[in-house]
């Protein structure tokens, strides 16, 4: 809620000193990347950057669809892993953290008609927004329910999705990919998505100032080294 979010602000602000801000961030947990705990690649990317400019990070975490909520209605300060003007309700970081190469998952041997075929992607995702598809896509809350949809042919050609998701879920067992095949679309850029407010546009220019300071200084190479990214 959020008075949450601003009871939280002013706490923190009476425990530090005049300079310091805090950024609250949120996050659905990705592993590696931004896991529950404030740990991962992204995280410390952020971490540091904001720290560079003197701000504390406060990490969150929630579903994707939420975390993009809980911005919009001022909740909370950003959130991770935006494409830039998914949502016009938000201000975007010039600097991307990482990107996401987007596949599509098919039958063995299938061509890729995505002016005329009929494809799925999980709710939340705005694929149609960066990607020329032809028709409507059909919005699923699980995965294996898009795979089961293709593998008896009922009117799928294809699944769109984030490879950086999928390979940790095969390797976990949780999705089984063994009669299908993946091939790539296209890659997007990763941002932040800021609060459309003062606070937002001055947090935004913070971590793209951060960033610049990352990479100038060799920091965010170490962090990909340290992380095997």
């Amino acid at each position: 809620m959020k008075w949450h979010y601003w009871l939280l602000l002013l706490a923190l602000a009476s425990g530090s000193s005049r300079s310091e801000q805090v950024a609250v961030v949120v996050s659905e947990v990705w592993p590696n990347a931004t896991e529950a705990d404030g740990s991962g690649f992204y995280w410390d990317i952020i971490r540091q950057a904001f720290a560079s400019q003197n701000i504390t990070l406060i990490t969150d975490s929630a579903p994707y669809p939420r975390a993009v909520h809980q911005v919009q209605q001022w909740q909370a300060d950003a959130w991770v892993g935006a494409y830039v003007n998914e949502t016009d309700k938000a201000i975007y970081s010039r600097q991307a953290i990482d990107q996401d190469d987007i596949v599509v998952i098919q039958p063995i041997g299938a061509r890729i008609d995505l002016q005329n075929g009929y494809f799925s992607w999980m709710r939340g995702y705005e694929f149609q927004r960066y990607i020329d598809i032809g028709k409507p896509g059909y919005l699923v809350s699980d995965r294996r329910r898009a795979l089961h949809m293709l593998r008896r042919g009922r009117g799928l050609s294809g699944h769109i999705d984030v490879l950086s998701v999928l390979e940790p879920l095969q390797q976990q067992g949780e999705l089984d990919l063994t009669d299908l095949e993946i091939r790539p679309l296209t890659t997007l850029p990763l941002h932040l998505g800021f609060q459309m407010s003062p606070r937002g546009k001055m947090l935004r220019d913070a971590f793209d100032n951060g960033m610049q300071t990352l990479q100038h200084s060799g920091e965010l190479e170490r962090l990909r080294h340290q992380y095997d990214w």
